[in-house]
């Protein structure tokens, strides 16, 4: 079965042109096409609006965790360069008691040992 269709497409012979756009100069249109429209900006406005705190937020928690490990490598250090000075303190006391004069001293003062004088006779074992 063949269809003939006797009413065909109608196009009118000349463009109709509004108002609208006699009154819009040429560079207008072509700037809004260029940067994209109203509704491409709407877009953009709207996942910066979602984006822009979130990113800040990252932002912020990471700038916080550099200032304290920022502030930790600087407590370490300071710890460090107070036992290097207590160090430096026990290895001078460790000497002035490890001295042969302070040893005699103490022996004297402690167990009433004292080395021989000129006079006296020294036994060793």
């Amino acid at each position: 079965m063949n269809y003939h269709n006797t009413t065909e497409a109608y196009l009118p012979p000349v463009i109709n042109i509004g108002i609208r756009h006699h009154l819009q100069g040429r560079d207008a249109r072509n700037l809004r096409n260029l940067l994209g429209g109203l509704v491409l900006w709407r877009a953009v406005g709207k996942v910066a609006l979602v984006l822009l705190p979130l990113v800040m937020a990252i932002n912020l928690l990471l700038a916080s965790a550099i200032d304290n490990v920022g502030l930790s490598f600087s407590t370490v250090d300071n710890r460090r360069h107070e036992l290097m000075d207590k160090n430096i303190e026990l290895l001078a006391r460790k000497a002035r008691l490890g001295a042969p004069d302070n040893i005699l001293q103490v022996a004297g003062d402690k167990l009433a040992l004292y080395s021989a004088s000129g006079d006296q006779i020294e036994r060793l074992n």
